[in-house]
């Protein structure tokens, strides 16, 4: 089930509960407004590329929409619809005066340098200036965005307002008008949650032992919030990025596809590929881990990410037909098997 059926699922069941009008229904079943946009991209080297950008606005009932931009290979229309209906509930929830929205550029942001991303970010914010304002739609940063993100969206619509616009977006530099505290909020706010439902399940947090899965970017806000409370926290890194500190994982997988013990890799970003290739090439195997991965099956969950394994020398056998993890895995598994076959009867 994909997120956008899962978030329509919630409000049919909820909708059933409580008796809602059958028009109301209808209307909150699918956005008020979506925008998908080209946004054409000068690389550093010399080559336009062109990412598809979405923004889409929910529901305008209660004020103007808010929400985040992400930036990531799997961003589709389907998922930022979905998003979108789930601002919606949590504003109103909350009593705030505002519907919900969500956008984002397809794009893998660990590949690209801070001028690319500047470059791709001014674009699609010019592409979609005529929808957002303080007074229409309020972007915020989310996956694979930060402050920067927004300083730079926030400077490219006061340049085409004529005037400086702070409250187009949340979450820029204090120094442009942003919140004091908004970078810890979000860590903080998680600690509360989890305080809340242990004690809900009478689980005392003093002395609880809490694992952290950190995507991307240390959580130290969360950790020290947790840390506060009596857990002992243990931080459990998934990179994305950055080369990771511990690479013994990545040593491992070179030498196992090196001599053979692997059959299918499969890559959910391009970095994944050079940070396996340096490790490699830092070991003295990358020539045993380019033939190993020329007899393996290689697997990709979506187009920006195969563009990069090629750029890197590495053939891509399956492409996910949906950018999601279910659906790579599931195509990996269900094909692997017979090219695997194919390959070895030559």
């Amino acid at each position: 089930m994909s997120l956008y059926a899962a978030a329509v699922a919630q409000l049919d069941a909820v909708a059933a509960r409580i008796g809602l009008d059958p028009g109301l229904h209808q209307r909150l079943r699918q956005p008020q407004r979506s925008l998908i946009v080209s946004v054409p991209t000068p690389m550093d080297d010399g080559r336009l590329r062109v990412f598809t950008g979405y923004r889409v606005q929910h529901n305008l009932t209660l004020g103007p929409t808010k929400g985040g931009i992400r930036y990531h290979p799997a961003v589709d229309l389907d998922d930022v619809s979905a998003l979108a209906m789930l601002m919606t509930w949590k504003c109103a929830l909350m009593g705030l005066p505002y519907g919900g929205a969500k956008g984002g550029v397809r794009c893998d942001p660990s590949a690209m340098s801070p001028g690319e991303l500047e470059r791709m970010t001014r674009r699609f914010t010019s592409e979609i200036v005529g929808i957002i304002g303080a007074d229409k739609d309020i972007p915020a940063p989310d996956l694979g965005t930060n402050e920067q993100v927004m300083a730079w969206m926030m400077d490219t619509y006061s340049m085409q307002r004529g005037l400086t616009v702070p409250g187009v977006v949340t979450s820029k530099p204090v120094l442009l008008g942003g919140s004091l505290g908004r970078t810890e909020a979000t860590g903080r706010g998680v600690s509360v949650i989890a305080a809340e439902v242990a004690r809900d399940i009478g689980l005392p947090l003093q002395g609880a032992r809490v694992a952290v899965q950190e995507y991307g970017v240390p959580s130290d806000d969360l950790v020290e919030a947790l840390g506060a409370r009596g857990a002992d926290v243990t931080r459990v890194p998934v990179y994305r990025w950055a080369l990771p500190e511990d690479v013994e994982p990545l040593k491992r997988a070179v030498i196992a596809i090196a001599e053979g013990e692997v059959e299918v890799a499969m890559f959910t970003t391009g970095v994944q590929v050079v940070h396996l290739q340096q490790v490699a090439r830092e070991m003295g195997m990358l020539p045993a881990v380019e033939e190993g991965l020329r007899r393996m099956v290689v697997a990709s969950i979506g187009p920006t990410t195969s563009g990069e394994l090629r750029r890197h020398g590495v053939r891509v056998d399956i492409e996910a037909s949906h950018p999601k993890i279910g659906y790579l895995t599931r195509e990996a598994a269900g094909r692997a098997g017979d090219l695997l076959r194919t390959r070895r009867a030559r």
